[in-house]
């Protein structure tokens, strides 16, 4: 009895197992499969790189004279120049006063002398084309003319220190605070605006790419 037992279960062991080879030989596997069309495409290439970015223009303005110092007013708030304010070119960002200075500069004495030396000069080509006066002196009168018109444009030049104008139009991104009528010094910051409108980026590029890169990309 013990013999027909080990006899039959291995039997029945061999049985199983052939049955199991053979749903392992016949099951089926599904393998997802996706169709496209082949299409002539350009070839993308990206290079990371890294660099420092630049705005399109950027002034710093310092005092070119020591004097009182004033801070004007935004036209668009009515309020105080500050940080991050939009600033046009041409516009006034603050006074500078000194007496004195304006006293040294003679503008308005220059000015008058400048309408002497005009009307002087009118006064000698009439004469000359009558015959009144030489040649000699119609030009003696046409270079003091021209000197005024010198002296007196160097005297606004020089006025002009007194002015802090925005030479670009911007966004002011520094604004040193001074207590209104305070002396400043010569070189003194008073403001300094950027452009933002257009940035520029100072890159290294690796010397492979240097023959794949053209004006226009991005």
């Amino acid at each position: 009895m013990k013999k027909a037992l080990l006899i039959i279960i291995p039997a029945l062991l061999t049985v199983i197992a052939c049955r199991n080879r053979d749903q392992n030989l016949t099951a089926d596997v599904e393998v997802p499969v996706t169709v496209e069309e082949i299409r002539l495409k350009p070839i993308e290439e990206y290079v990371n790189i890294t660099g420092t970015v630049y705005p399109e223009g950027e002034v710093v303005l310092k005092s070119k004279i020591s004097a009182e110092y004033y801070l004007e007013k935004n036209p668009r708030t009515g309020r105080p120049w500050q940080l991050g304010d939009r600033i046009n070119a041409g516009e006034l960002i603050a006074r500078l006063e000194d007496q004195e200075y304006v006293i040294s500069v003679k503008y308005e004495t220059n000015k008058l002398n400048l309408e002497l030396a005009e009307s002087e000069l009118r006064k000698q080509e009439s004469l000359y084309e009558k015959g009144g006066v030489t040649l000699k002196e119609l030009k003696t009168a046409s270079i003091n003319y021209e000197n005024a018109k010198n002296t007196l444009e160097n005297s606004r030049l020089q006025l002009e220190k007194t002015r802090i104008v925005a030479p670009i139009s911007g966004v002011i991104v520094d604004l040193p605070y001074y207590t209104r009528g305070t002396q400043i010094e010569t070189g003194s910051t008073i403001a300094k605006i950027m452009n933002y409108k257009t940035m520029f980026m100072d890159v290294q590029l690796p010397e492979k790419y240097i023959g794949k890169v053209k004006p226009g990309q991005s």
